[in-house]
């Protein structure tokens, strides 16, 4: 059943059990035959698994945490001149105007073959009219970030148009490509945060690119975005009329949503929540540290994350007065980032298949497995017995939530504990009961953490974890590589993809901190410890330490 509940995920199918009947909600447009022919087949095996799979995990529910009823829900009017905003929104502002224009989009790509320009240009009209997010501009009006949305398409709104057909030099066509589609630089006082432009790769291939400044956009956008452009462009080009149902809520009414539950009696627990969770875990690696003379027992925690925020605003602005950003000061985790490289490796399609049958025995993903697996080598090379890591969390906890464009991911901190009497299997799900316990408190971002606690980034959640599913894509070439593009901001950011064949891991390291030798090493221990632990799951977690 395990295998069967995998394919559904990777190919965006919900299912679940209501009244012993299965519900299946599938996107529209594809072919699901074949999968739906194995529900059919096992039917009742599939009902009986996750009625038992819901009655372990019932205390760990979104949807009765996360309600409706919990705030003031959604407005349905429009007729403020200037509206609040998302934490996430303010942090993207706040940045722009202290340090100026930079790239932070995120870019993809639909590929058509005899593209009708017509039936797409109509398809972009009609879903940038659909979603408020991509007629919004962001401005600072008495200190406190806003933002505007104009009621019809932008003034100027403009599809860009970019023929590749007939140049002969790959290098030129590229840097073209680069220029025209994809090093857009939004001005973030002007809309739209998004830019479309028609590309003709060939005479027989032609597509749509897309770059979305991160201030609108996460992951589960890119998916909106390609769905219902695809299904707009295929029934216009047939001369049918809209197929998309109404979107019944917006991004603003999600920032509107979001604020309210953080001032309500839920919300306001998740800062007392942090400061206890961090304060344990800081004292457990300093008594470590004191025991085994390390000299971070004497040096961790002299900086200050306020006070070097604030440096850095005044060297940015001048003598200009630096009041009107005091609320960048817990928005903003830093404006002079350390030096960074990356380093990419991959899990091979053998261990990925180990490691998914790991995983359903521990009863969990296999996101809550490399997290364990991450911890036990940190454990090892890090030299610590409390490893706190930051994780990129989705806020649509909400069905309502699910089809708004817009950036609706944060981030939860969880403090792993070394516990050497552990199995494997038990730590799994240890790490797992953190991971839960900690999603609760998702709308409480990293930055206002580090303002309670007066932590910088390096101190408070020095490692961060992405992980992303990307079932649609298939990597031939698994030879691992170091590059020199990559950020310092942390001590090591790990986006972990999982594809089709493989896990693609690309670690994001300070170089400060952290030489490539370093990286290296580290991930000669995490494939170390992997073999250890297919070899045997049931040892204590001292052994694999060891």
């Amino acid at each position: 059943m395990e295998t069967l509940i995998y394919k559904l995920k990777c190919n965006n199918i919900r299912i679940d059990v209501v009244s012993d009947q299965l519900k299946l909600e599938m996107p529209p447009g594809f072919d699901f035959s074949g999968i739906l022919a194995e529900v059919r087949k096992n039917k009742e095996h599939l009902i009986a698994f996750i009625k038992e799979a819901k009655r372990k995990h019932s205390a760990v529910n979104s949807e009765k945490w996360f309600s409706i009823k919990d705030t003031d829900y959604y407005e349905k009017s429009r007729e403020d001149k200037d509206y609040e905003t998302t934490h996430q929104q303010k942090k993207s502002f706040f940045r722009y105007l202290i340090a100026g224009s930079f790239l932070h989009n995120q870019n993809f790509q639909l590929q058509i073959e005899a593209l009708d320009i017509e039936a797409m240009r109509k398809a972009i009209f009609t879903v940038v009219k659909r979603h408020d997010s991509l007629r919004t501009y962001l401005l600072l009006i008495d200190g406190q970030v806003r933002q505007k949305i104009y009621d019809d398409l932008p003034p100027g709104f403009e599809i860009g148009y970019l023929d590749l057909s007939k140049e002969k030099d790959e290098a030129i066509k590229y840097a073209r490509f680069s220029e025209k589609a994809t090093n857009v630089l939004f001005d973030l006082q002007k809309a739209p945060f998004i830019a479309f432009t028609i590309v003709v790769y060939s005479n027989d291939l032609q597509g749509l690119y897309i770059s979305m400044h991160h201030a609108i956009s996460d992951d589960g956008s890119v998916k909106i975005l390609k769905h219902e452009i695809m299904r707009l462009y295929t029934a216009f080009k047939k001369g049918e009329p809209n197929p998309l149902p109404e979107q019944k809520m917006q991004y603003l009414d999600y920032s509107r949503w979001a604020n309210r539950f953080l001032k309500s009696e839920k919300g306001k627990i998740s800062s007392e929540f942090y400061r206890k969770a961090i304060s344990r875990s800081i004292a457990l690696n300093q008594q470590h540290w004191k025991k085994i003379g390390d000299p971070r027992a004497l040096t961790f925690g002299k900086i200050s994350y306020k006070k070097t925020l604030e440096e850095e605003i005044r060297k940015y602005l001048n003598k200009e007065n630096i009041e009107k950003y005091a609320e960048a000061v817990g928005t903003v985790v830093s404006l002079y980032p350390a030096p960074g490289a990356s380093y990419k490796t991959y899990i091979s399609p053998y261990l990925l298949i180990e490691l998914r049958k790991l995983s359903m025995e521990s009863e969990s993903t296999l996101f809550m497995t490399l997290t364990a697996i991450l911890s036990i080598v940190f454990y090892k090379t890090e030299n610590i017995v409390s490893v706190r890591y930051c994780l990129a969390y989705s806020n649509r906890v909400l069905k309502d939530f699910e089809s708004i464009v817009g950036w609706l991911t944060s981030e939860i901190i969880i403090c792993i504990e070394e516990d050497n009497g552990l199995t494997f299997n038990e730590f799994v799900k240890n790490v797992t009961d953190n991971i839960m316990v900690a999603s609760d408190h998702r709308f409480y971002a990293q930055q206002m953490i580090m303002k309670d606690l007066d932590l910088p980034v390096n101190d408070l959640s020095p490692i961060m974890l992405n992980f992303l599913s990307v079932p649609d894509v298939e990597i031939e070439n698994m030879t691992p590589y170091h590059s020199d593009i990559g950020s310092g901001l942390g001590d090591l950011k790990f986006t972990i993809n999982e594809n089709i064949n493989c896990i693609s891991i690309n670690t994001q390291y300070n170089k400060l901190n952290y030489s490539p030798a370093a990286i290296e090493n580290m991930f000669d221990v995490f494939f170390k410890v992997i073999h250890v632990i297919l070899k045997n799951r049931d040892i204590p977690l001292s052994a694999y330490i060891q």
